[in-house]
């Protein structure tokens, strides 16, 4: 099995022809993909899928990492999180840290 096909598999796209698939313990097999989102996250290759082009790479993060908690309707990203994201992909050495308001 193809490491992307395996992915699919695991996300829920594809459905294997046989076997079981469990995350964290639960069978997730016959699961669709939306439900099974409150398992795993996805990032994309092609920076255009999985992203919004239009917001800034800080939004972007923002919607990613408040994925699952509760939260108010709240536009734009506080500058405590600008710190940490800024601190975070500092790490990767990509220059990212210093064009958080860019867009995708």
């Amino acid at each position: 099995m193809l490491p992307s096909t395996l992915l699919n598999a695991i996300c829920g796209v594809w459905k294997p022809d046989f076997g079981t698939i469990s995350i964290d313990g639960a069978d997730v097999t016959a699961m669709p993909e939306h439900k099974r989102a409150q398992y795993l996250g996805r990032v994309f290759q092609d920076p255009m899928k999985g992203t919004a082009p239009d917001m800034e790479i800080a939004e972007n993060l923002a919607i990613a990492a408040r994925r699952g908690t509760r939260r108010k309707f709240v536009w734009g990203v506080r500058k405590a999180e600008r710190q940490i994201y800024k601190k975070l992909l500092a790490d990767l050495e990509l220059g990212l840290e210093n064009r958080l308001s860019s867009k995708v």
